[in-house]
């Protein structure tokens, strides 16, 4: 529904006290860093999509999505690791329904974490993908769906949360953990 869906979505979610990031009412909302307390640390999270045309990025003065060109995602995760301990990148991206990740994300997510990331969770796919240490930092490729209507396939009925431990403002472990939904699209924890 465009710029107005996008418009009320941002409003509403302010309204009720949940913080978006990747998108917002211009360039300067939809690039923003978004940061959270965690215990003794500061986390900053920062959000892109490669799947959208550029006519969907954000302007000046103009709603839309934050600019996924590489130059400012790194430059992004720079400025952002000068306030954060933490900094988590969300990039919606991947080829649906495929169960591993493909080149492109792999090769994204590396860059991501080598400028300074350290965790990077991926979302589109409709199906989770592979978690991978690399490096000092975490990918999660895709959590799958987390709630969704999709009950067409085993794969799509279950999803991954993730439960990152930090000490010393770091990450030093994230454990998977494993989701399914029910006939009636509720979400639970797999045991």
């Amino acid at each position: 529904w465009g710029s107005e869906a996008l418009e009320d979505t941002v409003r509403l979610l302010e309204e009720k006290g949940i913080a978006s990031v990747g998108a917002g009412l211009n360039k300067a909302e939809a690039n923003a860093p978004r940061f959270f307390r965690a215990g003794d640390s500061v986390v900053a999270f920062l959000a892109y999509t490669n799947l959208y045309p550029d006519g969907l990025v954000a302007g000046a003065d103009s709603p839309g999505v934050s600019n996924p060109q590489i130059e400012s995602v790194l430059s992004d995760i720079a400025s952002v690791q000068k306030k954060a301990d933490v900094v988590v990148v969300s990039y919606h991206w991947g080829d649906e329904y495929q169960t591993i990740s493909n080149v492109a994300q792999r090769e994204l997510a590396h860059e991501i974490i080598d400028a300074g990331a350290d965790l990077v969770i991926g979302h589109h796919p409709h199906v989770a993908q592979e978690v991978e240490r690399y490096k000092d930092g975490w990918i999660a490729y895709s959590l799958g769906n987390f709630v969704f209507d999709q009950n067409f396939s085993e794969e799509t009925m279950r999803g991954l949360m993730l439960r990152a431990f930090v000490r010393d403002g770091q990450i030093v472990r994230v454990e998977e953990v494993r989701t399914r939904l029910s006939s009636t699209y509720q979400v639970f924890v797999v045991e």
